[in-house]
């Protein structure tokens, strides 16, 4: 590990219009195999932008999804304030 190094990867799922934002099994697969090989880096590693998920459902079937692909590759969603001051939504999380 070198001190002051860190990895970042962006994610931006584009919202699948006019269905709104379904999210398709291809999204996790994908993003299962960059998790795959983000979980060996030895820096910290941080996967920010814009995933079209609403981590604000903890029961919403994608929610889980996401929440627990995290988990298993070692990573978790950081709680962070609502970034959607109209409506009140945390759309976008680290």
């Amino acid at each position: 590990m070198c001190p002051g190094r860190v990895g970042v990867i962006h994610v931006h799922r584009r919202r699948h219009l006019p269905t709104g934002c379904a999210v398709t099994s291809a999204f996790f697969d994908d993003l299962s195999e960059v998790l795959d090989r983000a979980a060996g880096y030895r820096d910290p590693v941080y996967i920010v932008g814009d995933l079209n998920v609403r981590l604000d459902h903890v029961n919403d079937a994608n929610s889980r999804q996401l929440t627990d692909l995290l988990a298993a590759h070692g990573f978790s969603v950081r709680e962070t304030e609502t970034t959607h001051a109209r409506d009140g939504i945390r759309h976008d999380a680290i």
